[in-house]
């Protein structure tokens, strides 16, 4: 008797495909697409982020009263802050690396830094204050409001140091001497500072109208000489940022002396 031939293996149908087609394979990956589109926002945000600095810089030079007004109305004050925080940085860098330059190219890398924190760390030390204080005596101005005013003054005195920046290097490459540069520097300092405070005094007193205080001006003005003095501490604790080209490169100075004497000291080496 012959062997019965074994009939042939049908294929077993797939749930997912009951009629035995072969399932389709994996599409074809869309991760050059998807990396073009995040690149394409990132520029986007980069763009938008530039113009948001440029308004800015815009407002504060020629429209005080919108970033007064976007202030009281509490409108993307985070990104507002972001913004004066890297005006702080790009162009209070920039004109410290101009006085640094002075002495040597690690002098000027030190007081890029050092410019941009100066600002910061007055800012933080003294701000505390000035709304604890204003709370305590009614004022509605709440913290993410002063902190944007704060940050707005800070911006305006790197946005006027950015425009003095090519005194500073005129001044450096015509030879001047190093009490010359840094009386002119101390100047400079305060010619920006005084517009800062300006916008803060001015800002302060304007948020304040729009949410429906009257701003307390006496503890406001006693506040801008405790800034500002806080300002001249925190320059000498952080000196040197000019760098006196007789004595070696250092990051800090010893503390001895004040702001005021060396302040002197330089002015009677100018007039002598």
């Amino acid at each position: 008797m012959s062997a019965k031939s074994k009939p042939a293996l049908e294929p077993v149908p797939s749930p997912a495909f009951p009629s035995g087609e072969a399932a389709p394979g994996p599409e074809p990956a869309a991760a050059p697409e998807a990396n073009e589109r995040a690149l394409t926002a990132l520029d986007e945000d980069r763009e938008s982020f530039l113009s948001s600095l440029s308004l800015h810089t815009d407002s504060i030079l020629r429209n005080r009263e919108h970033i007064y007004e976007s202030i009281a109305r509490r409108q993307s004050l985070g990104r507002a802050i972001a913004v004066y925080f890297t005006m702080t940085v790009l162009f209070g860098g920039f004109y410290g690396a101009t006085m640094g330059a002075f002495k040597s190219g690690p002098q000027a890398l030190v007081s890029a830094t050092k410019v941009p924190l100066l600002l910061f760390l007055s800012l933080a030390v003294a701000t505390p204050a000035l709304y604890v204080f204003n709370t305590i005596l009614g004022s509605k101005i709440r913290p993410i409001q002063t902190i944007a005013t704060c940050a707005a003054g800070m911006a305006t005195v790197s946005v006027l140091l950015l425009a003095l920046s090519p005194l500073s290097i005129f001044f450096m490459l015509s030879g001047a001497s190093y009490a010359f540069l840094k009386l002119f520097h101390i100047v400079m300092f305060f010619v920006a500072g005084y517009f800062g405070a300006f916008v803060l005094y001015d800002g302060l007193q304007t948020i304040a109208m729009r949410v429906g205080h009257n701003q307390n001006m006496t503890l406001l003005q006693i506040w801008l000489c405790l800034y500002a003095y806080v300002g001249v501490q925190m320059a000498w604790i952080l000196r040197p940022f000019l760098g006196d080209p007789s004595r070696p490169f250092a990051l800090f100075r010893p503390s001895e002396g004040n702001f005021f004497k060396a302040a002197l000291d330089a002015l009677l080496a100018v007039l002598r």
